[in-house]
């Protein structure tokens, strides 16, 4: 069974497509932010006005955000302020004067680094979730009373909020989450028959040589419509691939606590690396060793990028 879909919202936008962005147009910065399930781009019409007129503009993505929804669903709050707080000391660096923007959550984040940041010049929080129901803070309760102290922008008739065009440059996984949804219940009813579909598997050296024949021949005797496409990479060439969507899944070697929070990890088999030394060497004869001897010692290393040589 092939699914193929056409919609615009039908599938999750490349991963380079979601990435942060920085415009620089001045001296004075701004930093805009996006809002929960969001990502840059829905900003980023906003910062080349920005940056036409001057500012040097950020806009960061925001951590779990534009990968899946269980990168997502591994964050908290305080990851996402602390991405803000990143780009913000980012900015600070190349600027003497910092505005920040924010959009729905990313409105909240902005009111968030406004109160850690005095200095901050200007601060505009667009649809920020600040209602007392969900923040248990009474000066809240001021927020409204506010616009008469205070001169508060009124927008006129000419605005583009429903623009079709301006709508369909969001990558927001908040406006394709039905679309995903179907599709992936699609893709669920064919593998329950496993008639006919493809894998993308990669393999480091030690891995494919010594682990994966198993493994590939009880795939094939089980599924055997489906074609696996096997390739040979380092360590660190597999796991870039399969964050950029390239590879459905990748066996590496290494310690799991340093691969990137972003991928799903689950150990299947434990090793141990052995110390070889020539028989004359100094340490042929010593019963054990310290890790720390090998410091000063000249060392024969898989290549760089290999999990080996990072354990």
């Amino acid at each position: 069974m092939a699914v193929v879909t056409h919609s615009v919202w039908s599938s999750p936008a490349e991963p380079e497509a979601l990435q942060p962005f920085r415009i620089r147009g001045g001296t004075r910065g701004c930093l805009l932010i996006h809002g929960f399930a969001g990502t840059p781009p829905e900003m980023r019409g906003l910062g080349e006005f920005l940056a036409a007129r001057g500012y040097d503009v950020i806009g960061p993505l925001l951590a779990g955000h534009g990968l899946t929804p269980e990168a997502m669903a591994r964050t908290r709050w305080q990851d996402w302020a602390a991405s803000a707080e990143f780009a913000y000391q980012t900015l600070r660096q190349d600027c003497t004067e910092v505005f920040v923007c924010g959009q729905s959550l990313g409105g909240t984040l902005a009111l968030h680094l406004a109160a850690a940041h005095p200095d901050l010049k200007g601060v505009i929080a667009m649809g920020a979730p600040t209602s007392p129901s969900f923040f248990q803070d009474w000066r809240i309760t001021w927020i409204r009373g506010v616009k008469y102290l205070v001169r508060w922008h009124v927008p006129t008739g000419n605005n583009d909020l429903g623009d079709p065009s301006a709508v369909r440059l969001l990558h927001s996984y908040a406006r394709k989450m039905f679309a995903l949804e179907r599709e992936m219940e699609q893709a669920l009813a064919a593998l329950r028959d496993v008639e006919v579909g493809e894998v993308n598997l990669a393999a480091n050296t030690t891995t494919g040589v010594y682990l994966l024949p198993p493994i590939v021949a009880h795939f094939r005797a089980r599924y055997p419509q489906v074609a696996l496409h096997i390739t040979i990479l380092n360590s660190h060439e597999i796991v870039e691939q399969t964050l950029n969507w390239n590879l459905d899944f990748g066996l590496v070697e290494g310690d799991p606590s340093i691969l990137p929070p972003d991928l799903v990890v689950e150990t299947f088999a434990r090793d141990e690396l052995v110390l070889v030394v020539a028989p004359g060497h100094r340490w042929s004869e010593l019963p054990s060793l310290k890790p720390e001897a090998l410091r000063n010692e000249e060392l024969l290393l898989r290549e760089q990028g290999s999990g080996i040589r990072e354990v």
